[in-house]
């Protein structure tokens, strides 16, 4: 008991760290460019010293930290400056800035003294190296300028023309001073041109087009042809240009068939069109409008990323990978929402229980707010353990999250992801909205970090952040088992079987399938605990992609698991010590085989 008291004050302490005295003033995010140099600075108004930590080197542990803070303390006590905060800042200074050295996570520490409880806090700021002109959208001739202050950029037309006489036309049929000058105003308009012929432009004849505007009813796979309308080309010739708007509101498609007429192989409702332009001016417009038979629509789908016990994490593209994993890496994250969200930040905390690795707590980063899920369904923020009774919806303070006990889970939703810890070993995080068509999983962008997405683009191995040494050290080269693993461990659950171009991704199960794998390796026998958890991780995995809620609310039905109040004890046993549960069981016996 006196190994899980000593976690619980490992836990309490970092979860309360920057509240109780005044905030740290650190920055988020900071951008600086490759090769240039830049400055992290460490900014309170309560404290006797501070420290920055580089992303290579390795943060102190909690142990080092109090010892530090205790030995501070004496020796204020010494001198008699009992209360002698103030404030201080640092600034460390960084030389030619390169990413594979500088980027990271910045840490830094202040100790507040004595007599305060507790005497230290912590804050941390993200540093990308990265050229944010590299991938720029800037149109047609503009130029990039970067604003490192913000990370963001602007695109300018300064182009610096010179007077020399080149005569051109373009193809819309413009005359230019010069091609210098064509690209000018093509950055100030943003329309596309390119030199038709050198010096003035020929005579214009019109060209003769017809009305096309029809009805098609169709089937998919149904062949039919289409013409654009076009009945003499006129000079310069015209240009027909085949759009397809989908009836369902998805992205416009460019065509460009061969011929004139064309075949067409109807694949879903929608309007054809034929913009004939000359000059690029936009001289008619031809309509075919297409009706398909709607497909039935189904409920919602959620992109599900889920952690099973043993180092198994599947993605939210339906991946499956074994990870070494100790102490705490990032599991999703996304530091610049679309749509101007705040950011948020998911790590999880692994250690072994049972003999395999295990989740052992969710941390929830959302801009200043802190909380985090802990084994034993216990809620943490700021320092103090949040009571909740079961099936209770509760508003997390200080953020736009609620948290809810039900079906053995505590679930945490927030307006950009909702996210479940079994109390135990397992959890799983789901985008917010849900879709409901096929649509793939979005891209992995910039801004989005963690497991979920992959396991290979982090600044660190595994997405691993803060200590790396002793009991966080991980071995990214430990391969998964081997063996074959037995016939229960066929967990895999194919896609859907719903109409649509991608839906490879409805899969559920290979998470489960490799952590199976992996609690049986070399002969092994899971647990009952764990094979309990991994038959809840599965169905709540598969659930929550497919919007099933009533395999979600299935709690206590999985072949392993035992009675209700059974479960929860042990569960309860496994945490930190807690006056209040978030259930209400009289019974103190607990099965054996489970512990």
């Amino acid at each position: 008991m006196d190994r899980v008291l000593w976690v619980c004050a490992l836990l309490v302490s970092a979860v309360s760290s920057e509240t109780l005295y005044g905030l740290i003033d650190m920055c988020e995010v900071q951008y600086v460019h490759p090769g240039s140099d830049f400055e992290i600075t460490c900014r309170t108004d309560n404290g006797i010293a501070t420290k920055i930590y580089t992303p290579s080197e390795n943060v102190p542990t909690e142990q080092t930290l109090i010892y530090t803070a205790e030995t501070m303390r004496r020796n204020q006590q010494a001198s008699g400056m009992v209360h002698n905060r103030r404030a201080i800042t640092t600034i460390n200074e960084y030389p030619n800035a390169t990413k594979a050295t500088d980027e990271g996570i910045y840490t830094c520490y202040v100790f507040h003294g004595a007599p305060y409880n507790p005497r230290y806090s912590m804050a941390q700021c993200q540093v990308l190296i990265q050229d944010l002109c590299e991938d720029h959208d800037c149109g047609l001739e503009q130029v990039c300028e970067a604003d490192y202050s913000t990370g963001e950029y602007e695109c300018s037309c300064e182009l610096g023309c010179k007077f020399d006489y080149d005569p051109l036309c373009s193809n819309r049929c413009e005359v230019f001073f010069n091609p210098c000058a064509m690209r000018e105003q093509t950055c100030n308009d943003g329309l596309f041109r390119e030199i038709a012929n050198k010096g003035f432009c020929p005579a214009r004849e019109t060209s003769v087009t017809r009305e096309v505007d029809d009805e098609i009813t169709a089937e998919v796979g149904e062949v039919f042809m289409l013409t654009s309308g076009v009945v003499q080309e006129g000079n310069p010739p015209v240009r027909v240009e085949w759009e397809f708007h989908p009836s369902d509101g998805g992205a416009v498609q460019t065509l460009n068939p061969a011929m004139d007429p064309w075949e067409l192989t109807v694949e879903g409702s929608g309007v054809y069109k034929a913009v004939i332009r000359q000059c690029e001016e936009v001289v008619r417009t031809n309509r075919y409008s297409v009706l398909v038979e709607e497909l039935e629509p189904f409920s919602q789908l959620k992109y599900t990323c889920s952690i099973y016990p043993g180092g198994a994490v599947e993605s939210f593209y339906s991946t499956a990978s074994y990870l070494d994993l100790a102490c705490t890496h990032a599991l999703a994250a996304d530091f610049r929402p679309p749509g101007g969200d705040a950011a948020w930040f998911i790590y999880g905390t692994f250690d072994q229980h049972d003999g395999d690795t295990a989740l052992q707590a969710m941390t929830f980063y959302l801009g200043q707010d802190i909380f985090e899920l802990q084994r034993g369904w216990i809620i943490h923020l700021n320092g103090e353990k949040m009571e909740l009774e079961e099936g209770e919806v509760k508003d997390i303070p200080g953020s736009e999250c609620t948290v809810r006990f039900a079906n053995w889970h505590l679930t945490v939703k927030c307006p950009l992801f909702e996210a479940l810890y079994d109390g135990i070993m397992s959890g799983h995080i789901t985008l917010s909205p849900g879709v409901d068509r096929p649509y793939p999983p979005p891209a992995k962008r910039r801004t989005n970090i963690g497991l979920c997405w992959d396991s290979k683009s982090g600044f660190r191995p595994n997405w691993q952040i803060g200590r790396t040494d002793g009991d966080c050290e991980i071995d990214t080269t430990d391969p998964a088992c081997s063996d074959s693993p037995p016939s229960q461990c066929s967990l895999d659950q194919g896609p859907m079987n719903i109409p649509g171009p991608d839906v490879a991704w409805t899969a559920c199960g290979a998470g489960a399938t490799a952590s199976c794998a992996e609690l049986h390796c070399a002969r092994d026998t899971p647990t009952a605990a764990q094979q309990c958890a991994l038959e809840q991780a599965v169905r709540v995995s598969c659930a929550l992609k497919r919007s099933d809620i009533t395999a979600l609310e299935a709690a206590g039905q999985d072949p392993s698991c035992p009675e209700d109040c059974e479960w929860k004890l042990d569960v309860l046993e496994r945490g930190c010590p807690q006056d209040n549960p978030p259930f209400n069981c009289e019974t103190n016996e607990i099965d054996s085989n489970l512990l």
